[in-house]
């Protein structure tokens, strides 16, 4: 895995403006279980291509696994937004929507 960070951020220094960079080092870091960092780099990737579903997903998917149910949710509905047959988005709303209830 250094590899890969070594990697993303190699594409960074070349282009600071790759969505494609943040991103992968939000994989990175998500994989390393630091969802901290993996949230603030998937949501700089988010910045330069707000519309990527697969972006809004993995960052739902750390909002999830931090119990932030009703961010996750969000992030789940910008997914559904632009592809209305993601099922994992679908299956993560639901999660969400019943922890939410269960949090209140």
């Amino acid at each position: 895995l250094s590899h890969a960070l070594t990697h993303f951020q190699t594409v960074l220094k070349l282009n600071p403006q790759s969505s494609y960079g943040y991103q992968g080092l939000g994989y990175y870091y998500s994989e390393q279980g630091l969802l901290e960092k993996a949230i603030e780099m998937f949501k700089q990737s988010l910045r330069l291509s707000p519309e990527n579903e697969h972006t809004n997903f993995s960052l739902g998917l750390c909002y999830y696994h931090n119990g932030e149910f009703d961010i996750a949710a969000q992030k789940f509905n910008e997914v559904l937004r632009v592809n209305d047959r993601h099922e994992q988005a679908h299956y993560y709303l639901g999660l969400c929507n019943s922890g939410i209830k269960n949090k209140h």
